[in-house]
């Protein structure tokens, strides 16, 4: 069966013209490396790529949060990052450690790299534009047995030693154009060259909406792993107290996020049986200003809200000093695998004993 691409926006079928050139310019780009006309860079020690097929949405930073759990105690491990959103991502750094981090650090680092780095300890994470120059300034800064590409899908300069890509489980990658008149980065058939499939977002029966047998026609050989993302707790954010989640059922709620899939984090409120009284949405990765706080406040106010609840990655983007009113909770949570895990391992433990 061929699906129809799906299209939300009404200016998609003007755009269809810019999309197929932009999908010729990617695959051109992409076989002169696989080809060997531009040879790929490598680095002295293995990488694991992580990433995806659309512009985010996949929940890629819980997934890296817990490869790096896993690979605790064994593996010095570096994570290279672009470090998307920070003021210059031109310059190549190294987040320090994160107790030396403050309020201003998502404006430096990009909010995703500061994210990661209040819960790991065992790895340190590099930013800059080009992967292999960052791998190469990580191997002078600190110890590393092994790197973990963030977002690295499409970054073919770089050989990698496994691929996994992660797919939005509530979202048939078959329905979505390609840049820019869909989510797609490229063709969703490119997923042949995954080495491993994670299907997240599903829900806690493992439901999802992927078709395993068109996965499975791509990638015969790849292991098919189902995950979800569980809630580990609230926060407040002011005092960063833990709040209970029987207390925050109690009171009706106003939430607003800046991410990508803002419905995930609505359903995810939604499941946790937490009452919304309405919900605001920005841009991926938008920095958020006192007057629009104040203005997401009011709103809230008025629809009846005793405090408002957003995600741990736009947290980090918040400024302490700017909560005056209304209370603000944070909702984390992580990456649980619900099938394959054992699968995943195996797979990863072979192209790491195999470099």
């Amino acid at each position: 069966m061929r699906l129809q691409p799906k299209t939300d926006r009404w200016y998609s079928g003007l755009l269809g013209p810019v999309a197929s050139l932009y999908q010729k310019a990617v695959q051109a780009r992409r076989h002169a490396y696989e080809t060997s006309r531009r040879p790929k860079k490598r680095l002295p020690r293995p990488v694991i790529s992580v990433g995806n097929l659309t512009v985010g949405g996949t929940g890629k930073t819980p997934f890296v949060l817990y490869l790096c759990d896993k690979l605790s105690g064994w593996r010095h491990v570096a994570i290279l990052s672009r470090g998307y959103g920070r003021r210059n991502p031109r310059a190549y750094v190294t987040l320090p450690d994160a107790r030396q981090l403050d309020e201003r650090a998502p404006l430096f680092f990009g909010d995703e790299p500061v994210m990661m780095a209040k819960h790991i300890a065992n790895a340190s994470i590099h930013l800059g534009p080009n992967r292999w120059r960052t791998g190469r300034l990580a191997l002078d800064r600190a110890p590393v047995d092994l790197f973990i590409l963030d977002d690295g899908f499409q970054h073919v300069e770089l050989h990698r030693d496994l691929d996994i890509v992660i797919l939005n489980g509530q979202e048939d990658p078959r329905r979505l154009g390609v840049l820019p008149a869909g989510m797609l980065r490229e063709p969703a058939e490119t997923l042949r060259r995954a080495d491993i499939v994670v299907i997240s977002r599903c829900t806690p029966d493992g439901q999802h909406q992927i078709d395993l047998d068109w996965v499975r026609s791509l990638c015969p050989n790849a292991p098919i792993v189902l995950a979800r993302y569980a809630i580990v707790g609230a926060f407040d954010l002011k005092t960063g107290n833990a709040v209970p989640l029987d207390d925050l059922r109690n009171h009706p709620l106003f939430a607003f996020c800046g991410i990508a899939e803002p419905t995930s984090f609505r359903d995810t409120l939604t499941e946790a049986g937490l009452k919304l009284v309405g919900h605001h949405c920005y841009g991926d990765h938008h920095y958020f200003r006192g007057r629009e706080l104040h203005d997401i406040e009011t709103e809230a106010v008025a629809a009846g809200a005793a405090g408002l609840i957003t995600t741990e990655k736009d947290a980090v983007r918040i400024l302490p000093f700017r909560i005056r009113g209304l209370p603000i909770y944070r909702l984390d949570v992580k990456f649980v695998v619900l099938e394959g895990e054992e699968r995943l391992w195996e797979r990863i433990g072979d192209a790491l004993h195999g470099r």
